[in-house]
């Protein structure tokens, strides 16, 4: 079955459908099929309930029950479906009769078939599962997922993307080695970057605009890169995940704090100064020793010609988003104007460094 990627919503209708094609392919096991059988019964009993105790138009209907066996109205239709579903021994041969039989309201004995039209939204406690199923339809398909999430963005999520970000990360990290495919989850992490540059430009720029006067002579960043960004970082988000780079980076780490020259904090921090994401305040790394030696621990990185080009005075505003100076906020005049004399430190952070970025992939 081909997924129909125009159809942004989450709904049963077109996920049940997909999903079983893919585990009569063999392309899930029998544990998810099982798993999503019975979340998709409970929700369309559970759904059918709500709208018989609420007066609510009944949009879940059986299409056959043992009343219309005792009324004489489908007598051979209900035998012939209670002997279909007792002759099935497998996944598969529940998967291919579409349908599910169960005691309804007041213990009536009736059939439900899968395909049902429930939209799913945000107040189902497993949203987050209905949510992965739908974007890993896009595999085949990549190149819709930012209209899909821009979709659910507006519409789910009412335009909040620090929420909707924040959601999408939980979603792959949970669901990612269970159906979501790598491509995907690639695609759907630059969405995340991108979008969250854009909203901490817009903050920015409503700062700005409120700022006085006198405020406005602060420098301005002119390129769109807020961290130290590996180059390979830039089109794979799981570049550092790797274990070479994981051990590089580690090494790396392990080394500036051994020397004191960066307090014990957790190597997340330092991580990401590394990565296309810019850093809040307080997930700054703190530099515990001169403000020389961390302008030349930024040179020999800049040297290494292994994170992209920063345009103009940018490595400096980096630098100041992504460092303290033994706590305390760094200032420009004191980064682009240091004191001429290196710091004893200098051979050392540049092997540091040098060595780190050999070990790089």
């Amino acid at each position: 079955m081909e997924p129909i990627y125009e159809y942004f919503e989450i709904n049963t209708k077109d996920i049940w459908p997909f999903e079983a094609d893919l585990y009569l392919k063999a392309q899930r096991t029998d544990e998810q099929i099982y798993n999503l059988r019975n979340i998709l019964e409970h929700l369309i009993i559970s759904k059918r309930s709500i709208q018989v105790d609420n007066d609510q138009l009944i949009t879940i209907q059986p299409f056959v029950t043992i009343e219309d066996y005792d009324n004489g109205l489908a007598k051979e239709y209900w035998v012939r479906h209670i002997n279909e579903i007792r002759v099935t021994k497998s996944q598969a041969d529940r998967v291919r009769l579409g349908y599910f039989n169960i005691l309804d309201r007041k213990g009536i004995d009736s059939f439900f078939s899968y395909e049902q039209d429930i939209e799913i939204d945000r107040t189902n406690d497993q949203f987050d599962f209905w949510f992965a199923l739908k974007l890993s339809q896009y595999v085949s398909g990549i190149k819709h997922i930012p209209e899909f999430l821009n979709y659910q963005l507006q519409e789910v999520f009412n335009s909040d993307i620090s929420v909707f970000c924040e959601f999408l990360e939980e979603v792959i990290l949970q669901y990612q080695d269970e159906f979501i495919d790598e491509k995907v989850c690639k695609r759907t992490e630059k969405w995340i970057v991108s979008h969250r540059v854009e909203l901490i430009d817009k903050q920015d720029l409503l700062k700005t605009k409120a700022a006085p006067k006198s405020a406005l002579q602060v420098k301005q960043y002119t390129g769109g890169y807020r961290t130290f960004l590996l180059r390979k970082a830039e089109s794979n988000v799981r570049y550092l995940n790797s274990a070479k780079n994981e051990m590089a980076l580690h090494e790396l780490w392990n080394e500036l704090v051994q020397a004191g020259i960066l307090k014990q904090q957790t190597i997340e921090k330092f991580r990401a100064i590394f990565l296309n994401v810019p850093i809040k305040k307080e997930n700054r790394v703190d530099w515990s020793k001169s403000i020389k030696s961390l302008i030349e621990f930024v040179r020999a990185l800049i040297n290494s010609k292994r994170i992209v080009e920063l345009d103009n005075i940018d490595h400096w505003l980096v630098t100041m988003d992504c460092f303290t100076l033994k706590g305390d906020d760094l200032k420009f005049s004191s980064l682009s104007k240091p004191q001429s004399e290196d710091s004893k430190l200098k051979p050392d952070i540049e092997l540091m460094v040098q060595r780190f970025c050999s070990k790089l992939e």
